[in-house]
């Protein structure tokens, strides 16, 4: 047997072994991994905001989650509603910033009455509807650490809050969770999280 072709098929029986392993670990590591911390932050979540059943799912990424759906009045009055969530997947991010905002081309007088029916905090609901008498500071019972609002210069409706959490303190098991990703190197975490989209991409075809 010639020596290139011994080089071939070492090189190519050790990529072939390289696929495997990062299919292995993407499929059956990292995916259910990602999807269980997604799903334990939305349940962390319930105490701040109620996410209605039946929406859209959520697009999803490395670094945040994104819900957008649509809320209407009594008065049949309809705004979309965002709600963004980090996902705390990189070793390095120690907090989850959580941000509920009206969805671009709202009307801020629609979102505000609509924040009743989507906020659960208390605290949170209060400072948004009378920002001028707004209590931004933490609150242990929902586990956020302090609220920040933005409003309409023009008439000073509340359009976007935004609150930050200990990620490991949204739910209890969010910690072992996080532990199963702390392993890997974020540049290769990043890339064995894409990997199982670039395969699906492939394979559905153009």
């Amino acid at each position: 047997m010639k020596k290139p072709l011994i080089i071939f098929l070492v090189l190519f029986s050790v990529f072939t072994a390289f696929v495997i392993t990062v299919i292995i670990i993407s499929f059956t590591i990292i995916k259910p991994t990602t999807e269980a911390i997604n799903k334990n932050i939305a349940q962390g979540l319930s105490k701040l905001v109620r996410i209605p059943v039946g929406i859209p799912s959520p697009a999803l990424t490395f670094d945040e989650t994104v819900y957008l759906w649509e809320m209407e009045t009594l008065d049949k009055e309809v705004t979309g509603v965002r709600l963004i969530h980090q996902t705390g997947f990189a070793k390095s991010q120690t907090k989850i910033t959580v941000v509920l905002e009206l969805a671009e081309n709202g009307d801020p007088s629609i979102f505000n009455k609509v924040l009743p029916a989507i906020i659960a905090d208390e605290q949170s609901l209060n400072s948004a509807r009378d920002p001028q008498k707004a209590n931004l500071s933490e609150n242990v019972n929902v586990g956020y650490t302090n609220i920040d609002l933005s409003l309409r210069e023009s008439t000073g409706q509340t359009i976007n809050i935004k609150w930050d959490f200990q990620k490991e303190n949204l739910n209890p098991e969010l910690p072992s969770l996080y532990s199963k990703l702390n392993i890997y190197p974020e540049p290769l975490l990043r890339f064995l999280y894409a990997f199982p989209s670039i395969i699906l991409g492939i394979l559905s075809g153009p």
